[in-house]
């Protein structure tokens, strides 16, 4: 059976069908105990301050002691999952949050309490960056563009429980005491626990990839840490906790910028605006609805007379009414809409409290909560979405960690603003100021939604497609070779921009389906203006195209270019081929017009300028990126080479591949060195790469092997170039070997240096 291109398409029933569904009752669950231990708390403060002796402004500290480990934890462990794996971060940290509420249950006095809220902090800090990682993994395993109806129920999880803990929180208490709501933690931690050892698979990313920056880990914890102790008391005899935080903060950045694989990618960061906006939604969004559910329900309980049981009941409707936007609204990509809406309804919230006194009627007490969970909904929700389409896949973890930690920080503020106004009791004038600054922030949060006009491009797929299947309604027609799609072709939602933008599928060659080729689109890239630049980034002996690829994904976001990485396979000419692609004119095809043809074809689909590209490769990649620019200078805008194991030297006396002597038979092209003088050029190799075991080309093992080491031959070819007027930049990486992904900050701040539409 042949598809419309005539193609063989695979059975049916050996299609992935969507998201492993064993893989949502472990995240669910996991991914519930943080918001759940925010919120249950919220009917416990009084009764804690009684049980302990101590004023709303001490008790505080369990709030905030939550919120200061989880804003710390959530990028941190966020970026091990990155490192190691998700399964594992998951299981340590449910783990963790099972020993957390077993010491606050057994708690002597207020801080150890504080302390065992701290460390459930840490602990509920994996699941949620896990589940993004791993949803992530299943959609580019499945083909699927956004497991949207996953996301929704991540989002009734994460935003709705977050409204439903007071309500659970006052049935604990009224059953077991304050005590009862740490000790439903063991429970729920050893369900975390055999759920998944179950179900979580078992991958891990390749080691040497990643790398944990653990310095700088420890500077973002040390700078956030004592903002946070200096806004839980902000008072004139801690003015030293500020200056530290900002010194720690700024070596930081200085370390960031220039790791080599930081923590937190601050050049990613910098140079994608519209996630910089969803974390600032994140923070502006959770400083209102926790100064809310806080300050509302201890006000139920000082300024209305009310029991934690009654409170707890009473914001029943708040939680109600999240769950059911969040059903209604969930698989809906609608992101701008549901902020719009949800930033009006909260703004509307904050102003109701202006009304609210000791002889309130009950029923006007319900309807706040029943229109204060309609933001609950939606903003969570659709910060969520926006952050899936728009973060770096690479670091989706971390990317997750880090929109927590926004969403946590918000939590700090409302909690230091509860700590401000309620300093003697919650009562009603209380409550009316801390309503002023409320209104304050929500009329903020809408102005930045109104002005954020990006998320109206942010719309994920939020229904199961197969990606091999028929178009989904009313959009264009597959790809075909005769009428190659552009991502701008594609209505919003539609599964195919999932295979055109961020990192792409792999797509082959139309006039040589042999060889094949995939990219990364900057995901808001667009056709209009100029043409981006174009960066090809050759593989090596062990083709490890995607992972390449995937290594200039930041770059690509950063500088609005689109990559292209080819993929020469093994085996074109013979069983034990493996290098003929280096050669570029081994018998039966030519790499370079391979390459320039795949060039061709990207022009074609995304808006890209292919007169003139900039080219990099590395080892067997950087045999054929030099040998390459002798034949095509003027399609080159310029050159990194990447410790090439063989060079071709400029030897008009020496036949090919060792010399230049017969290019004009072999290719039909004299190469003129005078072509290559202007073009910027970067050799670069680790200044441990000395090896020497490189077999010779497989089409020339009979001739004698190049001499020395790869610091020799890189060497040797910078000085024939020399020789030819051509000036070379050699950079040495310092204690690196044959490293491409340690040699690749040093590739790309050259390429920086060069970039231009």
């Amino acid at each position: 059976m042949t598809g419309r291109a005539g193609c063989l398409r695979r059975p049916r029933a050996a299609r992935p069908k969507g998201i492993d569904r064993r893989l949502v009752a472990p995240l669910l669950v996991g991914s519930a105990l943080n918001p759940v231990n925010s919120s249950m708390l919220a009917v416990a403060l009084i009764p804690i301050g009684h049980a302990f002796g101590v004023p709303p402004s001490q008790t505080a500290w369990l709030v905030s002691g939550l919120y200061l480990a989880t804003a710390v934890g959530q990028p941190v462990v966020g970026r091990l999952v990155d490192a190691f794996g998700p399964r594992r971060l998951y299981l340590a940290g449910t783990a963790t949050v099972g020993v957390a509420g077993l010491l606050g249950a057994l708690a002597p006095n207020l801080w150890v309490l504080v302390a065992s809220r701290v460390l459930l902090g840490f602990g509920t800090s994996a699941a949620f960056p896990a589940s993004m990682s791993l949803l992530r993994s299943e959609s580019e395993r499945t083909g699927l563009k956004g497991p949207g109806g996953v996301l929704a129920a991540l989002s009734i999880s994460n935003q709705a429980i977050v409204v439903a803990g007071p309500p659970l929180g006052g049935l604990l208490v009224g059953a077991g005491g304050w005590q009862a709501i740490f000790a439903i933690n063991v429970p729920l931690s050893l369900v975390c626990l055999v759920l998944g050892a179950l179900w979580l698979p078992r991958t891990v990313p390749s080691k040497g990839t990643i790398r944990t920056d653990a310095a700088g880990m420890l500077l973002f914890a040390g700078s956030l840490t004592a903002f946070m102790f200096f806004l839980m008391d902000p008072v004139a005899r801690h003015w030293y906790l500020p200056v530290l935080g900002l010194a720690a903060g700024a070596v930081f950045v200085r370390r960031e910028l220039g790791a080599g694989d930081p923590f937190i990618d601050l050049r990613v960061l910098g140079g994608n605006a519209p996630l910089l906006a969803t974390f600032v939604r994140q923070l502006l969004a959770h400083t209102t609805s926790y100064a809310l559910i806080y300050g509302y329900t201890q006000w139920l309980q000082d300024g209305r007379g009310l029991n934690p049981a009654q409170s707890g009941l009473l914001v029943l409707p708040m939680s109600a009414t999240a769950i059911v936007v969040t059903v209604l609204t969930g698989r809906r990509g609608r992101v701008r809409t549901k902020l719009l809406v949800g930033a009006a309804a909260q703004l509307l919230t904050c102003s109701a409290l202006f009304m609210l006194t000791d002889r309130t009627p009950l029923w006007l007490l319900v309807v706040i909560c029943a229109v204060a969970g309609i933001p609950q909904g939606l903003i969570g929700l659709a910060n969520q979405n926006a952050l899936y389409e728009q973060a770096d896949p690479a670091r989706m973890g971390s990317s997750a960690g880090l929109l927590r930690t926004f969403m946590y920080l918000g939590a700090l503020l409302a909690s230091a603003a509860i700590a401000a106004f309620f300093r003697d009791g919650a009562t009603s004038g209380a409550l009316h100021g801390l309503a002023w600054l409320l209104v304050g922030v929500a009329g903020v949060f809408l102005v930045v939604c109104l002005a954020d006009r990006s998320t109206a491009l942010t719309s994920p797929d939020a229904s199961p497609v197969d990606p091999d299947g028929p178009p989904q309604g009313d959009g264009p027609l597959p790809m075909t070779a005769e009428r190659p799609i552009s991502p701008w072709h594609l209505p919003a939602g539609h599964p195919g921009v999932s295979f055109l933008t961020g990192p792409t599928a792999l797509f082959a060659l139309t006039r040589d389906p042999r060889f094949s080729y995939c990219l990364y689109v900057p995901k808001h890239h667009r056709p209009d203006g100029p043409p981006r630049p174009l960066l090809v980034a050759v593989h090596g002996t062990r083709r490890r195209v995607e992972t390449l690829r995937d290594a200039f994904a930041g770059f690509a976001e950063r500088h609005d270019c689109v990559v292209l990485a080819p993929l020469f396979p093994a085996g074109i000419t013979g069983p034990n081929d493996v290098d003929s692609y280096k050669l570029l004119s081994p018998a039966g095809f030519r790499s370079d017009e391979v390459l320039l043809d795949m060039v061709e074809e990207a022009a074609a689909r995304w808006h890209v300028r292919t007169d003139r590209f900039h080219l990099h490769g590395f080892s067997g990649g950087g045999q054929f990126a030099h040998r390459f620019a002798y034949l095509h200078p003027d399609r080159l805008a310029s050159l990194s080479v990447g410790a090439p194991g063989h060079v071709t030297l400029l030897e008009p006396t020496t036949t090919w591949w060792q010399g230049t002597a017969d290019t004009d038979e072999q290719f039909g092209i004299t190469t003129d060195p005078a072509a290559l003088r202007d073009l910027p050029i970067q050799l670069i190799i680790g200044e441990l790469d000395t090896g020497t075991a490189e077999l010779p080309p497989h089409a020339a093992r009979e001739s004698a092997p190049a001499p020395g080491s790869r610091t020799d031959r890189i060497n040797a070819l910078r000085e024939n170039w020399i020789a030819h007027g051509i000036d070379a930049r050699l950079d040495t990486v310092p204690g690196t070997g044959h490293d491409h992904i340690a040699v690749l900050p040093a590739v790309q701040k050259f390429l920086a240096a060069h970039l231009a539409p």
